[in-house]
């Protein structure tokens, strides 16, 4: 595969940052309607996909740590709206960090390495960012920031880190599927700048349009 440039990073960094900002906003937000787990238990294995869609585009872990960024600051716009509680925003923000740069690891740790990806790690992975993500919200709470997690107690937390088995079981799914099926790897080409300018713009868009 041919190196990738910087400009070729920033652009297949956003595009992919946009496409996931454009996932969170409109199928995170409509599986949020749903009982609780659902969109946690779907939304981590679609971030994997696109991350490992990145990575293998690019050969570039570079790529899936600015395009973890881009979706962050994505889900940051919302502190525009002031009728929504900004731990509401800062809080999924921060979980969305946790998430890509936890698969940066595991990504650095076997493909970037010609290794597999296996089970083990792949629960690992899932279950460590959720773990540092609760350790965080329960750090909050005890500052007085509110969490609806933790004030409904344990089984809501149980229920929480459980999420992490349905995770590592769906990824699980998708890597045994493109292992089975792993089709061809182009090299890469410089992706369109406008292309990458659409899918941040629909992000951000999006953001705003599903809480109008």
């Amino acid at each position: 595969m041919n190196k990738i440039s910087k400009q070729e990073i920033l652009w297949y960094g956003l595009f992919f940052g946009g496409v996931w900002g454009f996932l969170e906003a409109t199928l995170g937000y409509i599986l949020n309607m749903f009982p609780s787990g659902i969109s946690g238990g779907i939304m981590f294995p679609v971030a994997y996909i696109l991350m490992n869609k990145a990575y293998n585009k690019t050969n570039s872990l570079k790529v899936v740590s600015l395009m973890t960024v881009v979706t962050a600051f994505i889900k940051l716009t919302n502190l525009a709206l002031p009728y929504l509680p900004a731990v509401k925003v800062i809080n999924p923000a921060f979980a969305i960090l946790l998430e890509g740069f936890s698969i940066v690891i595991l990504f650095k740790l076997t493909l970037s390495n010609d290794k597999k990806i296996t089970l083990l790690p792949v629960f690992l992975t899932c279950m460590i960012w959720r773990a540092l993500y609760l350790a965080d919200v329960t750090i909050l709470y005890y500052l007085n920031i509110p969490s609806r997690m933790i004030e409904r107690g344990l089984y809501s937390i149980l229920e929480y880190l459980m999420l992490g088995i349905v995770n590592t079981f769906l990824i699980a799914i998708f890597v045994k599927l493109k292992r089975e099926n792993p089709g061809t790897v182009n090299p890469v080409n410089t992706l369109n700048p406008v292309f990458s300018a659409a899918a941040v713009t629909a992000g951000i868009a999006f953001q705003f349009i599903v809480r109008m």
